[in-house]
């Protein structure tokens, strides 16, 4: 196939050949294959020039994604794969490390301080989601390793001193339990966890009690009145935790 025409694009060259078939090439593969001068391809030096611009094509496109934050192999991999063959990914991985742009361990370290220092998250979560980007967990527990337990206990603490400023409808024992459910979702050791609930000290329920009982006795009493408002509101107050002695004398 002859090339009979050059068209400048944007970052790119599309070259017309007398049979009308198109193709686009990065400057790069027109320099690799001096195309400006020798302007005619057979089968095989078409599929030699095709190959090394999808390389091209794959690497620019995988330095527009790391650029936007830092990436592992397993990411790369995965963002390329609809668009390319292994072949080619495992072409610009080598590159991509060969130039510096992939590097797993600062990678590694740069994600544990930022979600330590960004998110709740506890080191159980933050190793879960580490695996899914195919770190090895040997590795990632030898990083979580040199983070102390103050550490942990202190975000452990800042977070349950924030839900119980927060918490205005439930009583002491569901809150201490959605606490520790919480906490258990966010990767928090259940050691660590259970020890700082113990050391919570947490008002009566009292006060949260009367509100909770004039709240729900308003919408209860448009639908009933005597023995089954009182069955209803008991049932109401007892799903939120309240204990039942304290139920029963604000009720009664």
């Amino acid at each position: 196939m002859k090339i009979v025409k050059f068209v400048k694009l944007t970052n790119q060259y599309k070259l017309i050949f007398d049979n009308k078939d198109e193709l686009k090439l990065y400057d790069d593969t027109i320099i690799k294959f001096n195309l400006l001068s020798h302007n005619e391809l057979d089968d095989n030096s078409y599929k030699e020039v095709v190959s090394y611009n999808d390389r091209i094509s794959a690497y620019y496109k995988a330095i527009k994604y790391i650029t936007l934050k830092l990436r592992t192999r397993f990411e790369i991999r995965k963002y390329l794969s609809k668009d390319y063959t292994k072949e080619v990914i495992n072409n610009v991985i080598k590159r991509l490390e060969d130039d510096g742009y992939i590097n797993d361990e600062l990678y590694l370290k740069s994600y544990i301080n930022d979600t330590l220092n960004l998110t709740n998250f506890g080191p159980n979560r933050i190793k879960r989601e580490l695996l899914k980007l195919e770190f090895s967990e040997d590795v990632i527990s030898a990083r979580l390793s040199l983070i102390s337990d103050d550490k942990w206990v202190s975000k452990i603490d800042n977070y349950i001193d924030k839900k119980v400023r927060l918490n205005h409808t439930n009583s002491n024992n569901i809150l201490k339990k959605k606490l520790q459910n919480d906490l258990i979702n966010l990767g928090y050791y259940k050691e660590m966890i259970d020890e700082e609930l113990s050391k919570l000290a947490l008002e009566s329920d009292k006060d949260l009690l009367i509100k909770e009982y004039n709240k729900i006795k308003k919408n209860l009493e448009k639908k009933y009145s005597g023995y089954d408002l009182e069955l209803k509101l008991k049932q109401k107050l007892m799903t939120k935790g309240f204990k039942y002695d304290d139920i029963n004398e604000i009720v009664k």
